[in-house]
């Protein structure tokens, strides 16, 4: 396609700048070199074209009304656009730096192109060819290259989240998902602190010692100072039973509703009786106790106290190497048994008085396994 070029030049001090007028593919624009030594990083940039001439490259950025600047590398021919005109991402080299201040764009088949379009210049049309690059707060953009069709990934800046990771350009000139990048609650104070209109109830929190993966907890007292976490189990599948001290009492069976742990670990403090039924007498979580033998010529045996203890339904799960150890006189454990993701755990356990329980501090573990629905904890939503 034919074109010309005037450059204008003004000497001044062996300083040069000049401003050059062109026609080209039924355009006719004029531009001044904003800075001639200076290269830009490509933070920000949304096209990179190789092979091109400046003039070229200049005309591509005035024909985009979300083009910013320019950076032009001389030796390679390569033309990047960019949406900013941030001088902070400027450094010394073999470039040519145009900003959109310095090119003015006189006449155009399309006059002016809304923002976020560019003129075609063989068809008279404004066409919709890259998407404009979504500010996202609390999170970046990662990718230069903002054409229709192209794809970018998103990520979230230390201590934030969001599920949508990737995007696509489709052809209506936006991307097919945007994040939102929300803070990580790790504890239900910091969700008392985020949200004061929250009270008890579940919350998916991002624990620490899982790597800030997810859990659903349950948050207790929220409208005290020091709310406390929970882990909501099924009461039919977790228990403990009290055989009692005599035939004639048939004993006490204590279910579990939910179990209080210390987050930063993810420790069960088995003492707790705040959901346990009845709270009063109650077994601590995980132990079978019994104050009578069915055959007590035989030391006891078959043990008359249970338990068992299941975090089914919870995404979490027990050490597969948890033992329980007796205490008492006369005590025994039998019937020990874990299944093969150690989410269930059960024995039959006793003596004249004897118990068992947890030889090691009892703790939660990730389950990779365990899928738990999104709808059934609300995600944070700061104030």
């Amino acid at each position: 396609m034919a074109s010309f070029t005037i450059a204008i030049v003004i000497l001044n001090f062996q300083i040069c700048f000049g401003v050059f007028m062109v026609k080209q593919d039924n355009v006719i624009f004029s531009y001044n070199i904003t800075n001639i030594s200076a290269c830009r990083t490509d933070t920000d940039s949304f096209q990179g074209m190789l092979g091109i001439k400046l003039q070229d490259c200049v005309k591509e950025c005035g024909l985009r009304k979300h083009c910013k600047a320019l950076s032009y590398g001389r030796k390679l021919k390569i033309c990047k656009l960019f949406f900013t005109t941030n001088e902070a991402y400027l450094f010394n080299g073999d470039c040519i730096y145009v900003t959109d201040d310095d090119i003015t764009v006189d006449e155009s088949p399309c006059n002016v192109c809304p923002n976020g379009q560019v003129c075609d210049t063989s068809t008279g049309e404004c066409k919709i060819k890259e998407c404009i690059k979504p500010a996202i707060e609390n999170g970046e953009v990662l990718g230069n290259v903002h054409s229709t069709g192209s794809r970018v990934r998103y990520i979230c800046k230390s201590d934030y989240r969001s599920e949508i990771k990737h995007a696509v350009c489709n052809n209506y000139g936006t991307y097919s998902a945007v994040p939102i990048c929300k803070r990580d609650i790790r504890n239900c104070l910091e969700l008392k602190n985020c949200n004061s209109s929250y009270t008890d109830g579940e919350y998916w929190l991002h624990v620490n010692v899982f790597g800030g993966r997810k859990v659903k907890i349950y948050c207790h007292g929220m409208s005290t100072e020091t709310p406390l976490e929970y882990i909501t189990i099924d009461e039919n599948n977790n228990f403990g039973y009290n055989a009692s001290t005599n035939d004639d009492n048939a004993g006490t069976l204590t279910k579990y509703k939910r179990i209080r742990v210390i987050i930063e670990s993810m420790q069960i403090q088995r003492n707790d009786t705040t959901f346990n039924y009845p709270t009063t007498p109650s077994l601590e979580y995980a132990m079978g106790w019994s104050c009578k033998c069915a055959n007590f010529n035989d030391l006891c045996p078959p043990w008359l106290g249970y338990f068992q203890i299941s975090t089914v339904g919870t995404g979490l799960k027990f050490s597969d190497k948890a033992s329980w150890v007796t205490k008492g006189f006369l005590p025994g454990i039998a019937n020990f048994s874990r299944n093969v993701d150690s989410t269930i755990i059960s024995a039959n356990c006793g003596g004249y008085c004897g118990w068992c329980i947890p030889k090691e501090p009892l703790h939660l573990f990730y389950n990779g396994k365990g899928v738990v629905e999104d709808s059934k904890a609300i995600h944070p939503d700061c104030l």
